[in-house]
């Protein structure tokens, strides 16, 4: 058996002139949480979809569980779970019914209760999923991709829209699969999510990888101690910041101001004078270490939630 659950080599896609996903390649460790982060569009859905089988790769290998796919796609579906960003739920069906419904589907079902009790909807059995709130439709989908018990669970934004109080329990129940030794491969463009859940990171752009590795050691790449960021409503330059003997590097998008310094008091005395004679107001500052968002900035000169 391979230390890896899921081997991709040179993967691609192209939709007419555009190529989604081009040449990409990773190892995810069996046992560990790996999370693919990036923009809206950079290309995360469409490889998470090629590997699970729902889209044809143009070319590439795909290695799930030691099988190979397409080859060997039917085999692997009983060993995957599967949510994904948008998913259709049987409204006229109680969330019981529509679990037992998915548990017909595998050889080894897990018990329904156990399903719906590891999503915190255990009270919510005889609901007809048309009465569920969106965040308790949302987890009602991660259900789904559990009742098979699968060695490696695909989750595809599985926090998106999510309540932060339900948010936490999506990570719950993430933190909870490694520690069962399962594999899971999920998708955000929450960098906080991914800098908390995640033993791997690996940021995609335009459909390429630009890093991976830990989060820790992304972040420490930097090289940069502190950050200052605030927004503005004037019209202002990374230049104009950049130029400041305290400031190691600057970015601005769309008037918001990240500076990087090794000095935070003398940064800011910087930055105060810089307005006063720019005639800018600062607004919202606040202080904080580097993050995998400053790592995305680094790399790629754009903010993640754009």
């Amino acid at each position: 058996m391979s230390e890896h659950a899921l081997i991709v080599r040179n993967l691609t896609k192209s939709y007419g002139s555009v190529r989604a996903v081009d040449g990409i390649s990773f190892a995810i460790r069996r046992g560990a949480i790996f999370c693919l982060v990036g923009p809206n569009g950079a290309g995360k859905t469409t490889t998470m979809e090629m590997i699970e089988g729902l889209k044809q790769p143009d070319s590439g290998e795909i290695v799930l569980l030691d099988m190979r796919l397409p080859q060997e796609l039917g085999r692997a579906k009983q060993m995957i779970g599967v949510q994904l960003q948008t998913t259709g739920l049987f409204e006229r069906l109680t969330a019981g019914e529509l679990v037992n419904l998915f548990r017909s589907f595998y050889a080894r079902p897990v018990p329904a209760a156990d399903v719906l009790k590891a999503v915190s909807l255990e009270t919510k059995s005889d609901q007809l999923v048309s009465q569920l709130s969106g965040g308790q439709q949302q987890r009602l989908a991660v259900a789904l991709a559990l009742v098979n018990d699968p060695e490696l669970l695909f989750l595809d934004e599985p926090t998106a829209g999510l309540d932060p109080q339900a948010r936490r329990e999506v990570w719950r129940l993430i933190q909870s699969m490694k520690q069962r030794e399962k594999t899971v491969f999920m998708t955000t463009h929450y960098m906080d999510e991914a800098e908390k859940l995640s033993d791997e990171v690996a940021i995609i752009d335009y459909g390429k990888i630009i890093a991976h590795d830990a989060p820790r050691n992304l972040v420490a790449g930097l090289n940069k101690a502190n950050v200052i960021e605030f927004s503005t409503d004037s019209d202002v330059t990374d230049n104009q910041f950049s130029g400041l003997r305290s400031v190691s590097a600057a970015t601005v998008l769309n008037k918001n101001v990240v500076l990087y310094t090794t000095d935070v008091k003398e940064c800011l005395v910087d930055v105060l004078n810089l307005s006063q004679s720019l005639s800018f107001e600062i607004k919202d500052m606040q202080f904080r270490n580097p993050s995998l968002e400053d790592v995305f900035i680094e790399l790629t000169g754009r903010m993640l939630r754009e």
